[in-house]
């Protein structure tokens, strides 16, 4: 069985590719040779028409939600003192321009 969705290997892509257009295979057909699921074959397919390209994409990640001039300084706050960086006070619920705010006025 081939590894399905996104983590088909490169070479399976352009052999679906290759007997949809080339072969004119239908999707069941294309999906019975190659051992993979229907929605597969259509990722892989709509994939190829819209970058004709066989890899993936990079993915970007999950936006900062600090900045890198705030991070030092949270983490300074947190291991200074551990009791209080649990507890629920004012420092809890804020948001990271806040955040920021509030530590460069606490010097």
């Amino acid at each position: 069985m081939v590894k399905s969705g996104k983590n088909l290997f490169a070479e399976n892509r352009r052999l679906i590719v290759v007997l949809f257009k080339n072969e004119h295979k239908r999707y069941r057909d294309v999906q019975r040779i190659i051992g993979c699921s229907f929605g597969t074959v259509k990722y892989t397919l709509d994939h190829y028409t819209a970058t004709k390209s066989f890899q993936e994409s990079s993915k970007k990640g999950r936006p900062r939600k600090t900045s890198q001039r705030t991070d030092p300084i949270i983490k300074k706050l947190s291991l200074e003192n551990r009791q209080t960086s649990n507890s629920q006070d004012n420092w809890s619920i804020c948001t990271a321009s806040q955040l920021e705010e509030k530590l460069l006025h606490a010097d």
